[in-house]
């Protein structure tokens, strides 16, 4: 369900990329005699793959940011009785959810102050996300040739 936020983002980037690649070096693979499948992976994929690694990460850390108003909307119109309770009905609470469960309880200041952790949580692992798209670009740039 969360790819149908990230793909875009994927699709977006990976067509940058191929519309960047210059006509020269699909004429020169073609006048070289290289096959369609031979001029993708020799030519085409590394000039795409610093931008699908981007996109590919771009597109992680805007789902994963996205996650909190999907499970609240499937939620809602679920009618699911009530959210998790712990580690024994789900072993496995995705981050967004766990704040949301614990900013129901704002009554209690430890659940606040444990939901202000989490989220601060959740935007580190989301900037760590972005601040590494950029870095993995340009390493793939410069081994790629692109």
């Amino acid at each position: 369900m969360l790819s149908a936020i990230a793909v875009p983002v994927i699709a977006i980037s990976v067509a940058t990329a191929l519309e960047s690649l210059p006509a020269e070096r699909r004429e020169a693979a073609s006048a070289l005699g290289l096959r369609r499948d031979q001029l993708v992976r020799s030519i085409v994929l590394p000039h795409t793959r610093p931008a699908l690694a981007t996109g590919l990460l771009l597109g992680l850390a805007r789902a994963a940011g996205e996650t909190a108003p999907l499970l609240f909307t499937a939620t809602v119109f679920a009618g699911a009785d009530a959210l998790p309770t712990g580690i024994v009905d789900e072993p496995v609470v995705a981050l967004p959810t766990h704040i949301f469960t614990l900013a129901q309880d704002a009554a209690d200041p430890a659940a606040l102050q444990a939901a202000w952790g989490s989220a601060l949580a959740l935007l580190l692992v989301a900037a760590l996300l972005l601040l590494a798209a950029a870095p993995v670009r340009r390493r793939l740039a410069t081994r790629g040739g692109a």
